[in-house]
């Protein structure tokens, strides 16, 4: 099980420095599909309307849970990305500048991915599938809580969350960790956090 993630873990990393590196010219190439979500910025309501995602021989590089635009849709005002490119944050674009702009339309699925680097290949191709009546058991060891799930046929896989209690090792997630209500684990591989806790 450790081996595996490790190795996992090495493959990983390779995909997120991938798309740091290629996101700029992943994100020329995207499609729009229909969505119903609840939207951030229509305070929550469910919406159904074209949203952004990249074309499916790319994907790998985007998210398997969200379309690519959520960056602006989601409100990620404050994030790490959270610059001034267009005069002001992201979380104070206008839905108005943000569909009359095709550079800010970009950026989004730009910092999208930056942020959420090929979370589709650590779900689909890095993760673990819970069958059904797979065990799972919680425990901690000194600050950090220790999950680990056991499937019927003896696969195995873990989660630890915690800290060392200082910075860039406040907020370690590694292992396998559960996202939302998808029956397979996503590889989680966060050793240092650049990140700021909210």
């Amino acid at each position: 099980m450790i081996i595996r993630w490790l190795a996992f873990f090495i493959l990983g990393t390779a995909s997120t420095l991938l798309t740091w590196l290629l996101a700029p010219i992943v994100a020329l190439f995207y499609y729009k599909e229909p969505r119903k979500d609840v939207v951030k910025r229509f305070n929550k309501e469910v919406k159904i309307f074209d949203r952004e995602y990249i074309v499916k021989w790319l994907n790998w590089f985007s998210t398997h849970d969200n379309a690519t635009d959520e960056y602006f849709w989601g409100w990620y005002e404050g994030d790490w990305l959270d610059t001034k490119l267009f005069g002001k944050p992201a979380g104070h674009w206008t839905i108005a500048e943000y569909d009359d702009s095709w550079l800010m339309r970009y950026w989004a699925r730009v910092r999208w991915m930056w942020r959420n680097p090929a979370y589709k290949f650590c779900h689909d191709v890095l993760g673990f599938q819970r069958e059904d009546g797979c065990l799972e058991r919680v425990s901690t060891w000194r600050g950090f809580e220790i999950k680990t799930w056991t499937n019927p046929n003896g696969a195995k896989a873990f989660l630890v969350v915690g800290g060392l209690g200082f910075k860039p090792f406040d907020n370690m997630r590694f292992g396998w960790k559960a996202n939302k209500t998808f029956s397979k684990l996503m590889l989680a591989d966060r050793i240092i956090s650049f990140r700021e806790k909210k």
